[in-house]
């Protein structure tokens, strides 16, 4: 299944490390567009329980949003990924 690269935020000192979420391809072909654009895709653990988002430019964020750790965080980069789409005006294809 293709994937998104995240720049993950690792606790207590801020170090960062490259992950992969994997994802539908639609998701991950508008993600790549969104990449491509010079946009980056963050994740950062908040708690143990709490992950953090968002897709921002390096100056700011374009967008984000916070959810549960857990079961719930495939479903929120897809969500993230429309929102970011969103507010570039890019199509998001429904394409598995």
């Amino acid at each position: 299944m293709p994937s998104i690269v995240f720049t993950q935020y690792l606790r207590p000192d801020g170090r960062t490390r490259q992950v992969t979420v994997e994802r539908p391809l639609g998701i991950v072909v508008a993600a790549d567009r969104i990449t491509r654009l010079g946009f980056v895709f963050e994740i950062e653990m908040l708690d143990a329980e709490t992950v953090s988002m968002s897709v921002g430019n390096g100056e700011e964020d374009l967008c984000g949003l916070v959810c549960s750790n857990g079961i719930e965080v495939p479903k929120q980069v897809d969500k993230l990924v429309r929102l970011a789409a969103k507010e570039l005006r890019l199509h998001v294809s429904d394409e598995k």
